[in-house]
């Protein structure tokens, strides 16, 4: 059962790795360059709604295809502190948006683990 899984987490971890960038870089950086009537408007729906649930899908889709569900969540917080400090220049603007976002992605991973699990059975 364990050669089920072998050797496939690393093109699932960068897929979600380049997928989250790409969600990160429309949701963080668009709304704020736009203009900034539409950034105070928009900023906070994409980092603390948006992002965090494409966190979750993601880390869900990842598990489901390889990945462990312990790999699978850190790496949407990680990526939304990181696009936005590179592209904005600081850090976000609460702690807790990217913790939402690790919290729903530990969420995303448990369920594509429980699915994986009801699978096998």
């Amino acid at each position: 059962m364990a050669k089920e899984f072998k050797h496939k987490w690393l093109p699932v971890m960068i897929c979600q790795l380049l997928t989250m960038f790409a969600a990160c870089t429309v949701f963080e950086i668009l709304p704020l360059v736009l203009s900034a009537e539409t950034g105070f408007v928009f900023y906070p729906l994409c980092m603390w709604g948006i992002l965090p649930l494409i966190g979750a899908i993601t880390a869900y889709f990842a598990v489901r295809h390889g990945l462990n569900a312990y790999a699978a969540w850190f790496l949407p917080p990680i990526v939304i502190t990181a696009v936005h400090w590179a592209g904005i220049g600081y850090p976000p603007a609460h702690v807790g948006m990217p913790l939402l976002a690790g919290f729903l992605s530990l969420v995303g991973g448990a369920a594509g683990e429980e699915k994986n699990k009801r699978k096998r059975h």
